[in-house]
């Protein structure tokens, strides 16, 4: 085939102009993460393949699709020589921020609604129920707290 013409270019997680074939491990990830959502058992997935198949592109899309659905998220590289703990150590700080500064804004902005929505100004459209429902489907909270253990 001309390379001019030619659709497939591989390139460390360039996304293709079509994710072709890829439907049905995208619904089975979106279906492990609706399960977690409400709080049920998943499976887990695997991608494996040879370089250069996609796999990276295929996890960037599900990473998209975590967060659309409310999900924190991380991207880890693992290098033969960091500990376990090493690596996931400033990850999970990472994610825990990122948590707190959602939460944050969710607390300002309930407190706004709650503002706006007292007795003297009447309705208003996203009352704080609303939001609170809205952040129970979109922020689930895990079943038991985080206790990060870092010993090595």
């Amino acid at each position: 085939m001309d390379p001019r013409r030619n659709p497939y270019a591989p390139g460390a997680g360039t996304p293709p102009p079509e994710l072709a074939g890829r439907d049905e491990l995208l619904e089975e990830a979106a279906i492990a993460l609706d399960r977690i959502r409400n709080r049920l058992a998943a499976k887990s997935l695997m991608i494996v393949g040879l370089r250069g198949t996609g796999k990276t592109v295929l996890l960037n899309r599900i990473v998209v699709d975590a967060e659309a659905r409310g999900f924190t998220t991380l991207f880890l590289e693992a290098p033969e020589k960091l500990s376990l703990p090493g690596l996931l150590a400033p990850a999970l700080r990472t994610a825990l921020l990122k948590m707190s500064r959602r939460q944050a804004a969710a607390g300002a902005t309930r407190r706004a609604l709650r503002a706006l929505g007292g007795p003297a100004h009447g309705d208003t459209a996203f009352t704080v129920p609303m939001f609170d429902e809205y952040l129970r489907r979109v922020m689930p909270e895990p079943q038991q707290p985080l206790q990060p253990s870092l010993a090595g």
